[in-house]
């Protein structure tokens, strides 16, 4: 899962300063994505009719899902600051234990408690930053739409890991992948420059493509929330690399409500090892 959360930290970081259409990065990254990870699992001896048939009609939801997902979380980088917008779409891990609370399934600990309130306070925060708003209107549509992938990504992780169990990964990750991309590609059609179009063609190949294989696999043996805390380490390798290449600098404020969120995923890490621990012990009695 952390190499699966380093590809895709880079390709985020990098995508974030390559001026096309959102929606056009995602569809073009998930279309090449779907098609090398099936050509290698039927070349690797896994049965494209046999993961159609495991998928059967959780497939769609699937699809549309991390097409969401995928669209807005690219978008969004483009409207706010890449460590802000990482930091945010990967609230996930938080918005599942929030749904585990109200339906029941969970218990609400402090931990837990604590973690949505600085979710909370992260965005208050940013929604009243009066500096944000006055250098880029654009940064509270990126808020919002970094929010709502993260509510696709939530709905994403809960589907993969009902899946992973019966399904081979690469199988699984390549056809879902080319389903979402094939949602979008329309906007394929909306592309500025070839010199573009050859750069997402090497983050997909490279950096993009071994993450959904990656993560199908450790999501076999680790839950959807802590597959979703890994996964914050990514505005690290993104924000690094955006720097890096880009010379991109997060402002104090997006920095601040970044690092509250990231420690509220911690603590709700914290929540699931402790929930556990619980559920082992009564268990043994």
């Amino acid at each position: 899962m952390c190499l699966a959360t380093a590809f895709w930290g880079t390709a985020g970081g990098l995508v974030s300063a390559i001026h096309e259409n959102g929606f056009a990065a995602a569809a073009l990254l998930e279309l090449v994505t779907g098609v090398l990870l099936t050509a290698i699992g039927v070349a690797s001896g896994a049965s494209l009719r046999g993961a159609l048939r495991r998928l059967g009609w959780w497939l769609p939801l699937l699809a549309v899902a991390e097409a969401a997902n995928a669209a807005l979380y690219f978008v969004a980088l483009h409207l706010a600051p890449i460590g802000l917008v990482m930091a945010m779409h990967l609230t996930s891990p938080v918005i599942l234990a929030a749904i585990g609370v109200a339906r029941g399934t969970r218990t609400g600990c402090r931990r837990e408690m604590g973690a949505m309130l600085l979710v909370c306070t992260a965005i208050v925060m940013l929604t009243a930053s009066r500096t944000a708003i006055a250098n880029d209107s654009h940064v509270l549509v990126g808020m919002f739409l970094s929010l709502a992938s993260a509510a696709c990504l939530a709905l994403f992780i809960s589907i993969v890991k009902r899946l992973t169990p019966d399904t081979s990964p690469v199988m699984g990750a390549g056809v879902q992948m080319l389903v979402s991309g094939l949602i979008l590609s329309p906007a394929l059609l909306s592309f500025h420059s070839r010199s573009s179009v050859a750069e997402l063609l090497l983050i997909a190949l490279l950096l993009f493509a071994p993450a959904p294989w990656l993560y199908w696999r450790a999501l076999r043996n680790i839950s959807a929330i802590h597959g979703g805390t890994i996964q914050l380490l990514e505005p690290f390798f993104g924000s690094i690399v955006a720097l890096a290449v880009y010379g991109t600098r997060p402002g104090l404020v997006e920095g601040v409500a970044a690092s509250c969120i990231l420690l509220a995923s911690w603590l709700e890490t914290g929540a699931t090892v402790q929930l556990n621990l619980r559920e082992r012990r009564l268990s043994l009695e």
